[in-house]
């Protein structure tokens, strides 16, 4: 949580000589974090990061009460100055106000009425806190609201008493459906179970620690006014907020867990202010709903315990010293620290541990001694996924590839896009962003984003994207499956086929086949005539192939682009560690081209399966060029037991020639000839025995 607090009206609450610099050197080193301090006219502004839980700290008062703590630790004399509160007299008149409250809802409420008040603007004092404290100010009635949150550390609110007609508070949960009309003029329908106020004839007047309504707000003409607060259940003030998308920094304040015992302060210096700026006059007694007021605790630590925790040697004095620093009431007992803490650090300090973490950070994290662990490092054992994992991203990156990351949420334009029913997918309730609204079903949206954004300044583009897309599962939650995705700019579907191939080597895994894609099974991203299946066993774990036209104008992506998408966990199940021996082998291979022209949609890979079965003295065969219909293959012979003759290679050739020529109507290309071949080998014998017979010169 991050508030900005002003030098000159922290220095209310603090006695120090620290200059604003050494004040949140030493906040920074031990307490808040002081993310900077800028100069502002004659005065200096802190911009302060508070953590989630401590909320006591997210006011004036709040970093007041730690400065005075902490600064004393680096030899500045400070001290805490507690807020000064003028008595409420007695009221002058009674106004009627009922209140029912459902203790569910809210842990404790506060109110009083007001007569008589003025209307006017807030004096410039007044003003520029606020506006330095990043709020708008607007008038005397609802700065003083402000204005108290922001200094003592609980939301309250400022109703019109004359617009609540009924005078009376029904504190209820929301139906689903209800509406409600913000002071701003915006309108929100409830989800239901939110806290809201009711007027008691069903109409809501409040969205209590979150926003106001426009029913019941103030005006310049308002004459009478409801001074009220509620301290309300963290958690539900959480999801409505995050529900209806409403951040204002009373949710913020509120679904952190304010303390109820700030209340009854906030409300004695609101009071103090409406008289000294409204001229206000006490209407009313001051209603109290209590149900459970706070105990307060004790929690111990032993000096021991302290000491171990934190390599030191600390006495109880200076451990007590440092608590009672922090306002927590210390007694000893036994080489042993009894606190009670104070109602506002209830909620944090329950353990002893707790009270450790206290001492360490105002005593100094870095004072504290640098010990270095000793012993064997824990081994934690690789899973078989996070390896296949590593394999794939380390194969992908020695072929050329670079890894991007994307946001696990896209845009409804994104998916529509590539064809995908934003229905489909899993829609935030409360996006923070139109472009992070659904989680995805696939990578492929994303890497075309990715693909648009870099084109002109990587005319070659490689990527590729590992992470889990999800599933929606009827009444659960969604299944998170882990998936590769790969995109370049390349005219050779068989370069792409060629890098899944050689990754599917790494991991060992050699029973896969491509399958051609059926039109109907295709998603509007692939080019249905130029796309394949991966077939794992008999299961299909992913496509490869170009991009359709189609997709390819949507997200201008002016080159053609081929892209693959696998699933991880089956080729995690497949893969296979275990490395075989091979000799090198001592007999030379012979190494040749063969070009062949081939019928459309001719399945290449079963062409290549079946020069492979021909002879095992096929050692491999891999397409190495293709233009249009022709396809070059290189084919490597080779023999472990012996050196192989022409006539052998030619024998073997042959047959390759013939058997392709007869399944797949291809024809051979290029200057190659069986007859010519024959006759080039009777050349090469007659030279042979012409040699031996003049001596071999």
């Amino acid at each position: 949580m991050d508030i900005v607090v002003l030098d000159s009206w922290l220095r209310d609450f603090l006695e120090t000589k620290a200059t604003p610099q050494e004040i949140g050197r030493c906040l920074s080193l031990c307490g808040p974090s002081v993310e900077r301090i800028k100069k502002q006219g004659n005065d200096w502004l802190y911009e302060i990061e508070v953590t989630s839980n401590r909320v006591d700290s997210a006011s004036i008062i709040g970093i007041a009460r730690e400065a005075a703590a902490i600064l004393p630790r680096f030899g500045f004399k400070a001290k805490f100055k507690p807020l000064t509160l003028k008595k409420i007299p007695q009221p002058e008149t009674n106004f009627k106000l009922r209140i029912r409250n459902n203790p569910r809802l809210c842990l404790r409420i506060m109110g009083i009425i007001l007569d008589q008040v003025k209307v006017k603007p807030s004096p410039a004092l007044i003003q520029k806190r606020i506006r330095a404290s990043g709020q708008r100010p607007l008038f005397n009635l609802v700065d003083i609201t402000n204005y108290v949150m922001l200094e003592v550390g609980h939301p309250c609110h400022v109703f019109d008493y004359d617009k609540i007609s009924t005078h009376h508070f029904l504190i209820r949960p929301a139906k689903k459906g209800e509406r409600i009309v913000s002071l701003e003029g915006k309108t929100y329908q409830l989800p239901g179970g939110d806290t809201v106020i009711d007027d008691g004839t069903g109409k809501i007047i409040d969205l209590p620690g979150i926003i106001g309504t426009k029913n019941s707000v103030v005006s310049p003409k308002t004459k009478r006014i409801i001074f009220f607060l509620e301290t309300n259940d963290p958690v539900q003030m959480r999801k409505t907020s995050m529900n209806l998308g409403i951040r204002t920094m009373a949710a913020n304040f509120n679904e952190k867990g304010v303390d109820p015992e700030l209340a009854g302060k906030a409300l004695i210096r609101g009071v103090n202010l409406y008289q000294d700026l409204a001229q206000a006059r006490i209407a009313s007694q001051i209603f109290d709903l209590y149900p459970h007021p706070y105990q307060p605790k004790q929690v111990g630590v032993s000096l021991d315990l302290v000491n171990r925790k934190l390599g030191c040697r600390l006495t109880l004095k200076e451990s007590g010293w440092i608590l009672k620093s922090l306002q927590f009431k210390v007694s000893f007992k036994n080489k042993k620290i009894i606190t009670t803490p104070p109602s506002w650090r209830d909620k944090d300090i329950n353990i002893p541990e707790d009270l450790i973490e206290e001492i360490a950070r105002i005593y100094g994290y870095f004072r504290l001694p640098n010990l270095v662990p000793v012993g064997r490092a824990p081994h934690r054992r690789q899973t078989k996924q996070l390896r296949t994992e590593q394999q794939i991203k380390i194969a992908l990156k020695f072929l050329g590839f670079t890894e991007a990351y994307n946001y696990s949420l896209v845009s409804q334009e994104l998916l529509l896009k590539t064809g995908v029913d934003p229905r489909s997918c899993l829609k935030l309730k409360n996006p923070t962003n139109e472009n992070l609204t659904f989680l995805r079903l696939s990578l492929l949206p994303s890497l075309l984003q990715a693909a648009f954004l870099n084109q002109n300044r990587f005319p070659d583009l490689k990527i590729f994207e590992m992470a889990n897309v999800y599933r929606p599962q009827p009444g659960k939650l969604p299944q998170e499956t882990m998936r590769v995705a790969g995109l370049v700019f390349s005219q050779n579907f068989y370069q792409v086929k060629r890098t899944i191939e050689i990754i599917l080597k790494e991991l060992g895994i050699k029973d896969y086949s491509f399958k051609p894609v059926v039109p109907e099974e295709t998603c509007l991203v692939w080019d249905q005539n130029r796309c394949a299946n991966l077939i794992l066993g008999k299961k299909s774990i992913g496509q490869l192939g170009f991009l359709s036209e189609r997709v390819r104008k949507e997200f201008e992506i002016k080159k053609k682009a081929v892209a693959f998408e696998l699933e991880i966990f089956p080729l995690a199940h497949a893969s296979s560690w275990t490395k075989s021996f091979q000799p090198i082998p001592i007999y030379p291979p012979i190494v040749e081209d063969l070009t062949f022209a081939v019928p459309s949609k001719t399945p290449i890979g079963n062409l290549i399966q079946l020069i492979k079965d021909i002879s095992s003295i096929i050692k491999s065969v891999q397409l190495i060029n293709s233009f249009k219909n022709s396809f070059s293959f290189r084919i490597v012979y080779q023999s472990h037991k012996k050196t192989l003759t022409a006539k052998e290679v030619s024998r073997i050739r042959n047959e390759v020639i013939r058997k392709v020529q007869e399944k797949f109507k291809a024809r051979l290309k290029g200057n190659y000839h069986p007859e010519r071949e024959k006759a080039s080998a009777k050349k090469l014998r007659r030279r042979q025995r012409s040699r031996k017979g003049t001596g071999g010169r």
